[in-house]
């Protein structure tokens, strides 16, 4: 498999993210190539033994620029933040994931799993960014220059081994064995450099700073599950146990050192660095019962879980973090009920402790940018969360009638939230964590589509979509409530035959948001636009497309609304036997118009940003589809196996311009 391409179709799994220290996120502009092989080796007749595999390499290139405009809320005051800053992160992978399946017999099973993979990652980024006071005048209290730069690698490898096993003289009765080990090695090296203006204090700060980061991490993880019929096996009764078990030990240091701004000299600080040796334990314990049936199944049980977290640091004994242990009790339950072969309901209810991570729990001040303080708070208490979802689905087979409405909601126990105290003469803010009960979410939706006429050719469809979210977090010391309401709707008429296939979709989106402190700062933001597209397929093979998207918003902080027309159109012709081959001419924002504005509301903040996007381009594709099975024949492939590069998951399969892959193929 072989790829490249310039239209933010990454293709592939970009792991950089989440291992370096990275500064554009997955907005921007991104160029991307890979080449990989998958392989899968076995007989057709005989599938007691199967190895397959895949290798792959890929490389991304992305340019962010990022324009941001955020409003702090305070009880008795506001502040305003605005940032402009440009990134670029670049990153180079390479992986090996390979599989061997042996059927030892019809009751033994052995899956054994080796996966390897390499990292390199250079990002950098360069911003600028003031901060004012909410008066009258819009007061300057800060000016802040920086600029970044990271170069990291890793690598990890890890091995899983699964044993499967049925008893032949009880049947139903069954255990599986899995144990994995997994190790990683993060190394990075980061310049940071900053000049901040403090116009209150008449001040100026100047901090340059080298900072070595180097994270290793073996794991251990082992699992067993047993599955006990209870009665004769046609009963469909049975008991399910499980354990799971989880070590890490890791080793985590940072070292920072002060460079001297006349001769680069670098000084050792003690304060900001530090080599943390962690260790985490985890453990479960599991007891279900599960009933099958011709019109439902059931599943209730509960899980006890246990979590212990050890923290030393070498360089400073005052920062460890004692042993703590902390135990939890999670009751399940999922049931779904089938009143015929289309119509199901669904209902699940789980609940989950999550404890909270070390960088939270540390009580290490992050002072990199000293007017984005972070601190830990080693006082934290796990995080217990409770889902409940219901599903409805029904499809008359006879009418193509298709009805879905789902209902989820989320409620918590001790939330982590961040606690943030501003100082307002140097616009500086220090952020910890506490724990705070009284946040929740609930969300309801709706999908209804039906043909009409005597035809058929006429297509209704209706997409409703409504969430509340009840959030909370602390500014200077004042507990803020945050309530966000929204609501989207979007019906759609269309039009299909063989030639022709037209569809017109409005939409509208309303949101509200509330909040306990600076209520003055409560806004309403519209959004409203819609769609159209429509296809001419011609019986000697042409194809024209075309498709047009407006989008409109009021709400924004001044000059974020936007108004917006994106319009796209292709031409295409379908030759060969069976118009296996097609040649198509495409255009994608033929007005140049597209942006790309969002906006997040929280309880400490109202932010609002914009971000460069691709725009305006031109395609020429040639596409041949081919196939080396008989009619009528289709190949039969372990589906495990065809995960690799350009397998079911992997890469999109043909979209429009810009990778969109979810319209139909251009």
């Amino acid at each position: 498999m072989g790829g490249a391409n310039n239209t933010n179709n990454l293709g592939f799994s970009d792991g950089n993210a989440e291992r370096f220290r990275r500064f554009g996120g997955d907005r921007g502009i991104t160029k991307s190539q890979n080449v990989g092989v998958n392989f899968n080796v076995g007989s057709q007749e005989d599938e007691h033994f199967r190895v397959g595999g895949d290798v792959m390499y890929s490389h991304s290139d992305r340019d962010t620029r990022t324009t941001r405009e955020r409003q702090y809320l305070f009880e008795d005051s506001t502040s305003y933040y605005g940032e402009e800053s440009r990134a670029r992160d670049r990153g180079h992978n390479i992986s090996a994931n390979f599989r061997l399946k042996w059927e030892i017999d019809t009751l033994n099973t052995l899956d054994i799993r080796p996966q390897f993979s390499f990292h390199f990652n250079k990002s950098e980024k360069n911003d600028s960014s003031m901060t004012h006071a909410g008066d009258a005048a819009r007061t300057a209290v800060n000016k802040s220059l920086s600029g970044y730069f990271n170069d990291g690698k890793s690598y990890e490898a890890s091995l899983r081994v699964v044993y499967n096993h049925k008893f032949k003289n009880h049947p139903g009765r069954s255990y599986s064995a899995q144990l994995r080990y997994s190790y990683s090695h993060v190394d990075e090296d980061s310049y940071t450099h900053t000049h901040n203006t403090y116009y209150l204090h008449s001040t100026q700060e100047l901090i340059e700073q080298n900072t070595d980061n180097n994270r290793k991490t073996n794991g251990l993880q082992g699992r067993l599950t047993w599955t006990e019929p209870l009665g004769h096996v046609r009963n469909a009764r049975f008991l399910e146990f499980g354990y799971n078990a989880n070590y890490r030990r890791s080793n985590a240091d940072k070292l920072t050192y002060d460079l001297d701004p006349v001769t680069s000299a670098p000084t050792f600080n003690e304060d900001q660095s530090n080599r943390f040796r962690n260790t985490f334990f985890d453990q479960s314990f599991r007891i279900g019962f599960r009933q099958v049936r011709k019109d439902y199944n059931l599943n209730v049980g509960v899980q006890v879980q246990s979590a212990m977290s050890k923290s030393d640091d070498l360089i400073n004994d005052d920062r460890d973090i004692a042993s703590r242990w902390a135990w939890s009790v999670a009751p399940f339950a999922r049931f779904r009920y089938k009143f015929s072969k289309t119509r199901t309901l669904n209902a699940n209810y789980n609940s989950r402790a999550n404890q909270p991570s070390l960088t939270q729990l540390q009580p290490v001040a992050d002072v990199s940018n000293p007017l984005a303080v972070v601190v830990g708070n080693p006082e934290l208490k796990p995080t217990f969360s409770h889902r409940i979802n219901l599903r409805y689905n029904d499809f008359d087979q006879d009418t193509q009638r298709s009805i879905m409405a789902m209902v989820n909601a989320n409620f918590e126990q001790n939330s982590i939230i961040s606690v943030t105290t501003s100082d307002p003469t140097t616009g500086g803010r220090i952020t910890t964590y506490d724990n705070v009960s009284g946040v929740w979410n609930a969300m309801a939706m709706n999908m209804l589509s039906f043909p009409f006429g005597s035809s058929k050719a006429w297509y209704y469809t209706q997409n409703t979509f409504l969430r509340y979210a009840r959030t909370k977090g602390y500014n200077n010391d004042q507990l803020n409530t945050s309530g966000s309401f929204s609501i989207n709707f979007s019906p759609g008429l269309a039009y299909r035959t063989a030639i022709f296939d037209i569809e017109l979709r409005p939409r509208y989106n309303f949101q509200t948001v509330s909040n306990t402190v600076s209520r003055a700062s409560n806004r309403n933001v519209h959004t409203y636009g819609g769609m159209f597209n429509a296809t001419y397929s011609a019986p000697f093979g042409l194809v024209v497309s075309t498709d047009l998207n407006y989008t409109a918003t009021s709400g924004y902080s001044a000059g974020y609304d936007s108004k917006q027309w994106l319009w796209n159109a292709s031409i295409a012709y379908q030759f060969l036997k069976n118009k296996e081959a097609s040649i198509m001419l495409s255009v994608y924002d033929l007005l140049g118009q597209r942006k790309n504005i969002s906006r997040t509301v929280n309880a400490s903040y109202i932010d609002d940003v914009a971000y460069n996007s691709l725009t305006r381009y031109g395609m020429i594709t040639f596409t041949y589809r081919f196939s080396s099975f008989k009619r009528g024949q289709e190949p039969t492939v372990d589906r495990e196996f065809n995960g690799g590069p350009g397998g079911p998951g992997g890469r999109r399969g043909p979209g429009g311009p810009g990778g969109g892959g979810g319209r139909r193929p251009w």
